[in-house]
C-alpha cells in the first residue's frame, strides 16, 4: 500500500471538496474529482475522508471528548515549588499560537479543530492538512487525538508578515500568535500554506500504554511530530536557574512562559479541574516587556464629563506587538504625586500587555520641564478639583463651563454611539455649529453641504440621522450620567418592575420617578442618577421628541450574558454590538471576570491573553451566529 499517495489523495479531495461546497469555486472538473475519489477507495476504502464527501468542511462545529482548557497562571519560581513540590514533572516552553486537536483513525489524519471556547471547536481540516509538522499519516492505526499548537517561526513572521500591506492589513499582522490565528481560519487552504504555519505537538490522548508526560514526548517524536523540548524534574532543592535555561532554549517560535505538567497523567487526571483550568498543571508567565522612553511633551485633554487627563507623548517605541506613542499619566493627584515631567526618562510596560503605563522614573535632568495647567485646555475656564467627600478633595481636575467645546462634541460623539447612530465621526461634529447635542437631528442637506461635505456625504448623515429607533435604556444611557449605562438602566427596570417606556413616558411628562423605582435609587449611584436626570430633562424631552423609542425585547437567546468584540469581522463591530443588544446580550468595552465571552476575529490582540487568564470563553465569529441560531430553533422548540 502506497501511504504517501494515499495521503496526498485524502488532503487534494479534502481541498478539493472545500473549495466545491465551502466556497463554491470548484478548481477541478467533476472527472478528474470522481477519478481521485475512485483511486482512494481502491487504495484505502476505509478512509474517513470518504464519508466527507458531499459535505461542507469551513465553519462546522465539534465538541471536544474532553475539555481543552486555559492554564492557571503563576509568576514566581516559588508558586511552582509550593504547587507541586518533590512530584516529577515536566516543564516546556509555552507556544505562543493557536492551540489545535487533531484526530487521526486508520492511520490517516481524519479531523483538526480549534480550540475554540475549550468545550467545542470550529473544523479547519483542510487548513491543518498544509501546516508545517503535521503528518498527514502515522504508524497508529487506532483513534488517537494530538493536541498543540500552530505557529509561524519567528523567521518567517519579523520583516515579513508585520510590514504595513502584508495580506492585505495595513499595518500588517500586530505578532505571530495573531498572524497564526488568522491564517489557520483562512477559507483558502493555499492562503494557510503560503503563510508557512507550522504545528508542535505536546499532548497525546487515546494511547492506553501512555501513562506518562514524557512517554507522551517519545510517541509524539516516533509518529514523525517535531521534537519538542521538555524538562523532565521535580522543584525540590532545584534553583530558579531552570526557568532562566528553558525561557532561552533556542525554539523557532514566540514563548510567553512555561507549563509546568504533573509526568504521571494518572495523577494529572486525578487533580481534577479548577473551572476551565486542570490543576495538575500551571503556567509560569514570563515577566512583561518593559521599553525605556524619554517624555517629549505632556498633554492635557478634556474628556466627555469635563475632566482633564494629562498624558505623556514619547518617540514611537515597540512593545508587546505594537507602537506606543503616548502613555497614560491617569489623573492629576496621580501626576503630582509621582512628579513626571518632559525630559524623564521612564520605564513603561503594557499592564495587562493591553494599556502603556510608566514603571518608573530612571533620570529625571536637572532642566526637566513640568506641566502644569489651571485652566481647560479647550475652552480656557478655570479649573477646579474635584470633590469625593464633603471636604475632601478628588484626584481630578474638572472644567465646569456647560458650553465647553471639547466635552460638547464628546457628549454628541457618545449620545449618537449610545442610541445607534453610525457614520458620523467627532470630527465632523467639530465642524458643525450646533446649539444643543440634540440640535444635530434637525440638520438638512443643505447645512451639511455649507460644512464642506459633498452631496453624497451629506445625504448619508441626513438619512442616518431620520428614524432612528431606540429602547428606552439606550436613550437614557445616551445623556452620559455618571455611573448609568444602558446595563444599569435594564437593571433598574428589571428590579422595579416598570417597563422602560412606562418610566421614561412617566419622567418626559410629568417630570417624577415613580414609587416602586424610587425604592430602587438608593445609595450614591441613586443620588448620581436622579440628580442627572433633572440636569438633563430638557435633552430627553428633546431627543424622545427627535427618535423612535421602541421597548426593549424582553429575554431573548443572549439574555443575561454578557459580551466584548474585538479584532476585524466581516462585520462591523457596531453592527454585532447590535445584534447583541437586540438579542438581549449586554456589550462591554474590556475584559474582566464577570465577562461571559469575547468575539475574537482577527488581529484580536492581547485581549484574547487577557480573556483566557480570566476564565473568559472565546468565540469566532461563526461561533456567536451559531449561538444565536441555536438559541431561535431551541426558542421555537419550546
Amino acid at each position: 500500500m502506497d501511504e504517501r499517495l494515499i495521503s496526498k489523495l485524502e488532503a487534494d479531495i479534502r481541498y478539493h471538496n472545500h473549495k466545491y461546497y465551502d466556497e463554491d469555486s470548484p478548481v477541478l472538473s467533476d472527472v478528474l474529482y470522481d477519478e481521485m475519489i475512485n483511486q482512494l477507495k481502491k487504495l484505502a476504502p476505509d478512509s474517513p475522508v470518504l464519508n466527507e464527501i458531499g459535505n461542507p468542511t469551513f465553519g462546522l462545529k465539534y465538541k471536544h471528548k474532553s475539555k481543552m482548557g486555559s492554564l492557571q497562571k503563576c509568576h514566581t519560581f516559588q508558586e511552582i515549588a509550593d504547587k507541586f513540590g518533590d512530584q516529577l514533572v515536566g516543564m516546556s516552553p509555552k507556544v505562543d499560537g493557536i492551540s489545535l486537536s487533531l484526530h487521526y483513525n486508520q492511520g490517516g489524519l481524519q479531523m483538526a479543530v480549534t480550540r475554540g471556547d475549550g468545550e467545542t471547536g470550529e473544523i479547519v481540516t483542510p487548513n491543518v492538512c498544509q501546516l508545517l509538522g503535521v503528518p498527514l499519516r502515522i504508524d497508529y492505526t487506532y483513534p488517537v487525538e494530538v493536541r498543540g499548537e500552530g505557529y509561524i517561526a519567528k523567521k518567517d513572521f519579523y520583516g515579513i508578515m508585520d510590514v504595513p500591506g502584508y495580506g492585505g492589513h495595513e499595518k500588517g499582522f500586530a505578532n505571530p500568535r495573531n498572524a497564526a490565528a488568522g491564517s489557520i481560519r483562512q477559507k483558502d487552504p493555499l492562503v494557510t500554506k503560503s503563510r508557512n504555519v507550522s504545528f508542535v505537538g505536546y499532548r497525546v490522548i487515546g494511547v492506553d500504554t501512555i501513562s506518562q508526560y514524557e512517554q507522551e514526548m517519545y510517541w509524539l517524536e516516533a509518529q514523525g511530530f517535531p521534537f519538542f523540548p521538555y524538562w523532565l524534574t521535580s522543584m525540590k532543592d532545584k534553583e530558579e536557574s531552570l526557568i532562566e535555561t528553558i525561557h532561552n532554549y533556542d525554539v523557532p517560535y514566540e514563548i510567553d512562559g512555561i507549563v509546568i505538567m504533573l509526568n504521571s497523567l494518572a495523577d494529572f487526571k486525578k487533580a481534577g479541574w479548577a473551572g476551565k483550568c486542570p490543576k495538575g498543571a500551571i503556567a509560569y508567565k514570563f515577566e512583561t516587556e518593559k521599553k525605556k522612553a524619554v517624555i517629549k511633551d505632556i498633554i492635557w485633554q478634556t474628556g466627555r464629563t469635563g475632566k482633564v487627563t494629562p498624558v505623556a507623548i514619547i518617540d514611537a517605541t515597540e512593545i508587546c506587538g505594537s507602537t506606543i506613542r503616548r502613555i497614560t499619566l491617569h489623573n492629576y493627584a496621580w501626576l503630582m504625586e509621582h512628579d513626571y515631567a518632559i525630559g524623564d526618562t521612564v520605564l513603561f510596560e503594557k499592564a495587562n500587555e493591553i494599556i502603556p503605563e510608566i514603571v518608573e522614573a530612571l533620570d529625571r535632568p536637572v532642566d526637566r520641564q513640568k506641566s502644569l495647567i489651571t485652566v481647560c485646555p479647550s475652552c480656557s475656564f478655570t479649573l477646579e478639583r474635584s470633590i469625593t467627600g464633603l471636604e475632601e478633595q478628588g484626584a481630578d481636575i474638572v472644567c465646569h463651563n456647560s458650553e465647553c467645546s471639547a466635552q460638547f462634541s464628546q457628549k454628541v460623539e457618545y449620545m449618537l454611539k449610545t442610541i445607534g447612530v453610525k457614520g458620523i465621526a467627532r470630527t465632523t461634529i467639530e465642524k458643525m455649529d450646533l446649539d444643543h447635542p440634540w440640535s444635530i437631528f434637525d440638520m438638512n442637506e443643505e447645512e451639511f453641504q455649507k460644512l464642506g461635505f459633498g452631496e453624497i456625504e451629506s445625504t448619508t448623515m441626513v438619512q442616518s440621522l431620520a428614524n432612528v429607533k431606540t429602547t428606552p435604556e439606550r436613550l437614557l444611557a445616551s445623556l452620559g450620567i455618571q455611573g448609568w449605562a444602558e446595563s444599569m438602566f435594564a437593571k433598574l427596570f428589571k428590579n422595579s418592575q416598570i417597563a422602560g417606556q412606562d418610566w421614561l413616558a412617566a419622567f418626559v411628562s410629568n417630570n417624577y420617578f415613580p414609587e416602586d423605582m424610587e425604592a430602587c435609587l438608593t445609595g450614591i449611584r441613586g443620588l448620581q442618577l436622579m440628580s442627572g436626570m433633572n440636569n438633563c430633562k430638557v435633552w430627553l424631552q428633546a431627543l424622545n421628541f427627535r427618535v423612535i423609542v421602541e421597548s426593549a425585547s424582553i429575554g431573548g437567546v443572549l439574555a443575561g450574558s454578557t459580551f466584548c468584540v474585538t479584532g476585524k469581522l466581516s462585520k462591523g463591530r457596531g453592527e454585532i454590538a447590535s445584534i447583541i443588544k437586540d438579542n438581549g446580550g449586554i456589550v462591554k468595552d474590556s475584559i474582566t471576570k464577570s465577562l461571559d465571552y469575547l468575539i475574537a476575529g482577527e488581529k484580536a490582540g492581547s485581549k484574547l491573553t487577557k480573556a483566557a487568564d480570566a476564565g473568559v470563553v472565546v468565540l469566532s465569529e461563526i461561533e456567536f451566529n451559531a449561538m444565536i441560531e441555536d438559541g431561535k430553533e431551541k426558542e421555537k422548540e419550546n
